[in-house]
């Protein structure tokens, strides 16, 4: 019996297997930068631009990771993680938070609503594929 072996596979199974991302980002340059090393890491994401969406997205859709950047609205952004992490069918999903600078007093909000790792910009475009194994690890 002959196999037949698909190398590389078609794009539409590459999409499958690729885990699911959400982006949660007002500022464009940032957003296509994270959007660019999401892709290079195999990954399918979805930019988003308002919190309420943010919820609803996560919810209907489960993605592996969010992230969310919280420059401009910081408030909202916040009340989103929280409500992500008070809803039972949403808590176990890894929140990247990041800004362009982070206070202590921010970086301690986020923290105690429910952001798995909180991070300044550079460290997201720099450090994006160790920080996704951050949050995602399960141990």
């Amino acid at each position: 019996m002959e196999t037949l072996c698909l190398f590389p596979p078609p794009s539409y199974l590459r999409r499958v297997n690729e885990p699911l991302a959400l982006l949660f980002c007002e500022r464009g340059l940032i957003a296509t930068q994270v959007a660019q090393r999401l892709e290079g890491l195999h990954y399918r994401f979805v930019t988003i631009t308002d919190p309420a969406e943010l919820v609803n997205f996560v919810g209907s859709q489960k993605p592996m990771v969010v992230l969310v950047d919280v420059d401009g609205l910081p408030t909202p952004v916040m009340s989103a993680v929280e409500q992500l992490r008070s809803n039972t069918s949403t808590a176990h999903i890894p929140v990247i938070a990041f800004a362009r600078e982070l206070d202590e007093t921010v970086q301690a909000t986020l923290v105690a609503k429910g952001a798995t790792v909180v991070v300044n910009e550079a460290a997201v475009l720099s450090h994006l594929p160790q920080l996704l194994d951050r949050a995602l690890d399960v141990s």
